[in-house]
């Protein structure tokens, strides 16, 4: 099938904090944009750090979204990025989302319900719902995470505690 548009087309109407003037959110069925360059979220995160201290659960932590509606990336999946400074210790949490977390960069541990998991690139590591998870950066540690939030807060069952 031949390209309708040229490269970078979706970017140019969607990924600049502008949308298409005449277009409806509501006529639009799937996030038009869902490109998300590594340089530009791992720059925003970097800009994120020079600027604010890391959240004591979170380190520097961003969520991807859909620009039509300003909601998840998708509709039914939240996507995160995650830089946890070297030598940083979240604070432990819970949430009632499953996340999958892919190591991009770095190294640390996550303990999860007590358990600790090595964290090196290409790793990938699983925490379920309402276990206990604490994030250890023993060099920067970038993470790329996705999990089923945006269906639980549509659903209204979303919950997370913070100790």
């Amino acid at each position: 099938m031949p390209a309708t548009r040229e490269a970078g087309d979706s970017n140019f109407r969607w990924g600049r904090n502008l949308r298409p003037a005449r277009v409806e959110a509501s006529s639009v069925r799937a996030n038009p944009l869902f490109i998300y360059p590594f340089e530009e979220w791992r720059e925003s995160l970097e800009v994120m750090r020079r600027s604010d201290d890391p959240h004591p659960h979170d380190a520097y932590l961003m969520e991807f979204v859909n620009p039509v509606d300003g909601g998840s990336v998708m509709s039914t999946i939240s996507a995160f990025a995650r830089l946890a400074p070297a030598g940083f210790r979240t604070q432990p949490m819970r949430s009632t989302d499953g996340m999958v977390h892919v190591v991009v960069e770095g190294e640390g541990t996550m303990s999860i319900d007590g358990k600790d998991y090595d964290l090196k690139p290409g790793e990938i590591v699983v925490s379920p719902c309402w276990s206990e998870r604490i994030i250890a950066a023993q060099s920067d540690l970038l993470l790329f995470s996705f999990s089923d939030k945006a269906t639980q807060e549509k659903l209204s069952l979303w919950r997370e505690h913070l100790s």
